[in-house]
């Protein structure tokens, strides 16, 4: 079984993955498979760049509620997933800036392996403006998990085995009591609230060469205005295999001028 690097997209910003997989291929040297998970048809000109890539396409049904593209990272936990044996998962605004290298002969097949998020285990959940339910549903979470620390998303890697456990009944039941019925997830789009009720003590993290977020986020004090001008970000990243660069500076933004420079080698694999 060979291993494999997968996303979620909608088709507008699959253009946007291309490059990510050009610098796993190119910098991280991934000598395994890419996968795509969709949820609606592909142009046929998408369609047959993916296939010259030898990406696989899963398209996947539409969601309760038509939650945004994010929330579909529960169908990472379908059975469609055990033709592999690990598989990476990783954010389109990720970038490989060495050799992928995974150390998964040290690695649990029970366990998640992920980034720690920066906010805490209740930050993923509403702070204002909670009606009197909600407040309950949130102080009943509070007393079951406590507020520990946090698993962010941008990367999951884990062992194709535990797909047996049923994690996706657990992501879908998840979606519809916090997403749905109580409507307490931190953002419309925040998918981490639901894998940190159900990875709750299944987690660890990937380790300080896979980064979540542009180290110049601290530089700036999390003044998300300086990112609208053009910024190089001069922190060292020589060690880093992989950079999940954080939406609010994705490398296709002009103004990340480091990682758009690196980015745009990516655009025509």
């Amino acid at each position: 079984m060979s291993n494999l690097i997968v996303s979620v997209a909608t088709p507008d910003y699959i253009e946007h993955y291309l490059p990510m997989i050009g610098s796993a291929v190119v910098k991280g040297e991934w000598k395994g498979e890419f996968c795509l998970i969709v949820n609606e048809e592909c142009g046929p000109d998408l369609l047959e760049k993916l296939n010259k890539l030898n990406v696989h396409v899963f398209k996947v049904n539409k969601l309760p509620k038509d939650p945004s593209i994010h929330w579909y990272k529960m169908y990472l936990m379908d059975d469609y997933f055990k033709k592999w044996e690990w598989i990476l998962y990783c954010d389109l605004d990720v970038l490989f800036l060495n050799r992928i290298e995974l150390d998964l002969d040290a690695k649990d097949k029970k366990t998640l392996y992920t980034k720690t998020d920066d906010l805490s285990f209740m930050g993923h959940f509403r702070e204002e403006n909670l009606s009197e339910e909600q407040a309950v549903e949130k102080k009943r979470i509070l007393d079951q998990y406590g507020d520990g620390e946090s698993l962010q998303t941008c990367f999951l890697l884990y062992h194709s085995s535990i797909v047996e456990e049923k994690f996706f009944d657990k992501l879908k039941s998840a979606y519809k009591h916090y997403y749905i019925q109580h409507s307490i997830c931190r953002q419309p789009y925040w998918d981490q609230t639901i894998y940190n009720i159900v990875f709750y003590n299944r987690w660890k993290d990937l380790g300080d060469r896979w980064v979540h977020g542009l180290k110049y986020i601290h530089d700036i004090n999390w003044d998300w205005k300086k990112l609208d001008i053009p910024y190089i970000d001069n922190n060292d990243y020589d060690n880093v295999i992989g950079l999940h660069t954080f939406h609010f500076c994705a490398p296709w933004n002009e103004t990340n001028i480091r990682f758009n420079r690196i980015w745009k080698q990516y655009i025509n694999i």
